[in-house]
Parts: C-alpha cells; sequence; structure tokens
C-alpha cells in the first residue's frame, strides 16, 4: 500500500498550486487546485475537464467562458461542471484571482446539485457557506498530501459534505428550535418513554437543556412542572391499560417501569383521588 500512496505524494508547483491523482490510483477524485491565479496573463483554455468539475471563486472577479460567450463571476461563485461541457477562465487586465477546484470522476451524489453532463448549475454562496467549502477543500488537501488506505473513505465523507450543502442550497432555511418546538420534542418523549425512572434527567440530555431551562419551558408553555406533567401521562397510560380485557395490575406496573405492583396501585390510587377532587 505505501508504494501505491507514493505515487500520489507529488508536491504542488509554486507557481501552480494543484495537485493531481496518479493514472494508477483509483481514487474518484482526480485533481485539486488552490491558490492566486493571473487570469490576464495566462487564461485556461476553453476545453472539457476529465470529469465532474466543482469550482468555486474564493477571491476576486474572474471571467468564465462558456460555449461563445463569457460570465462574470465574483467571490461566492461556485460552479459545477459536466465533464462534456468545454469551459476557461479569463480575467481583467492585472486582475488577481483565487479559485478552489476539485474534479472527480463520477458525478455528484444528489441530483440536486447534478448537471447535465453536457451542462453546468451556478450557486452564489453565502460568506458561512464558502467558509465550509474553504474547510472542505482544505481537508481534501490535507488527505491526499498525507494519504494511507482510509483516504479513499475520508475524500467521499467530504464530498458527500459538499454535495449536501448544495443540494440544501435553495431549499428553505431549517427552522430555529423554538420554544414550542421544544415542548413538541419533550412531549413525545415523554409519550414514548414512559417506563423511564428519572424523566426530567434523561429528557434534559435529550433536549440539550438543563433541568432549571426545562423546568421554566414547562411551566411557561404548559403551566406544569414536567416531572408532573409525565407522571399525569403515565396514569393516562395506565388507566387505558387497565381497562384493556385480560390486563393485570402486576402487567401495567411493570410496563411502567414500576419494580414493585404495590408501589404502582398507591400511585394510581392517589392519582385518581386526586382527579375525583378537582373534577368537584
Amino acid at each position: 500500500m505505501a508504494s501505491t500512496f507514493s505515487k500520489v505524494r507529488n508536491k504542488p508547483s509554486p507557481r501552480r498550486s494543484r495537485w493531481f491523482a496518479s493514472p494508477s490510483v483509483h481514487w474518484d477524485l482526480r485533481y485539486l487546485g488552490w491558490g492566486s491565479r493571473f487570469y490576464s496573463v495566462n487564461p485556461t483554455l476553453c476545453k472539457r475537464a476529465q470529469g465532474w468539475s466543482y469550482q468555486i471563486v474564493k477571491h476576486g472577479t474572474p471571467i468564465l467562458i462558456l460555449k461563445g460567450e463569457k460570465l462574470a463571476a465574483t467571490m461566492g461563485s461556485l460552479f459545477i461542471f459536466g465533464p462534456d461541457f468545454p469551459h476557461g477562465w479569463t480575467d481583467s487586465p492585472d486582475h488577481r484571482s483565487e479559485l478552489l477546484t476539485w474534479i472527480w470522476k463520477t458525478p455528484p451524489r444528489s441530483p440536486q446539485c447534478r448537471p447535465p453532463s453536457d451542462g453546468f448549475l451556478k450557486y452564489t454562496l453565502r460568506s458561512g457557506m464558502l467558509r465550509q467549502i474553504e474547510r472542505i477543500h482544505a481537508a481534501c488537501r490535507q488527505e491526499v498530501s498525507f494519504p494511507d488506505e482510509f483516504t479513499p473513505l475520508a475524500l467521499e465523507r467530504l464530498r458527500l459534505e459538499m454535495d449536501i450543502l448544495m443540494s440544501r442550497f435553495k431549499q428553505p432555511a431549517m427552522p430555529a428550535l423554538t420554544a414550542s418546538k421544544r415542548i413538541d420534542l419533550a412531549i413525545c418523549w415523554m409519550r414514548e418513554n414512559l417506563s423511564t425512572r428519572r424523566p426530567v434527567t434523561f429528557l434534559c440530555d435529550y433536549l440539550q437543556m438543563s433541568s432549571g431551562a426545562l423546568e421554566r419551558l414547562f411551566m411557561a408553555r404548559i403551566g406544569e412542572a414536567p416531572s408532573s406533567y409525565f407522571h399525569r401521562l403515565k396514569m393516562k397510560r395506565a388507566a387505558e391499560m387497565l381497562k384493556q380485557d385480560g390486563m393485570m395490575v402486576k402487567e401495567v406496573a411493570y410496563s411502567l417501569g414500576y419494580t414493585h405492583a404495590n408501589d404502582f396501585s398507591r400511585a394510581f390510587r392517589a392519582f385518581q383521588t386526586r382527579k375525583s377532587r378537582l373534577v368537584k
């Protein structure tokens, strides 16, 4: 394995920051490019890439050469080109640009970010997404500079992460975890975990909240402490189970987390008594 990996450990030229895979190495990633470019002095020809090309403008305003036309790009512009779509780059005189480039042998994993083989997709990324893409490119450079037997899997994971970002780009942002949503999640968890003996502790861990914050949330939204609300759900479920034919008290007690049936019976009677008083 060491001899195979040594074939791809080609350090970038100081004049052109890039990495390309040796033909003998059968990775999906074939090429990485980064660093400053003066496309006005050294434009790239309008030609097809040897695979599916992802290119993002990190700095500058380079000009993309397409079929018979030119397209101005700005910082945060990301392009995904099919292997049959010729393209190149030029720039205004004395302008410097910086692009991050990947070329993969196979198409994007998600149909949402997969152009036709003879077409392309364009995105304009927000600064937060641009930083995530920069991080992914840096991780890819790290993997190919010091490869081991896990590098192909690591590169696939990084590509999936990037494709997911692109696929979700035009979708509405994920909603914030509001107080109402937290309450919904808490009640759903309670209903599914009625046999839990320390519900507040585990619920705090599930929601990643302190016990004090959970208490305030329940009191503000429901007017009842979480432990009290959980107990009420448990007793309501117990009443439903006891109405079922053939269901014994001991079975109900054990299914709801009680070690002794007598403990359950006392708790259930006390709950029913309080309930009757509230009705009166």
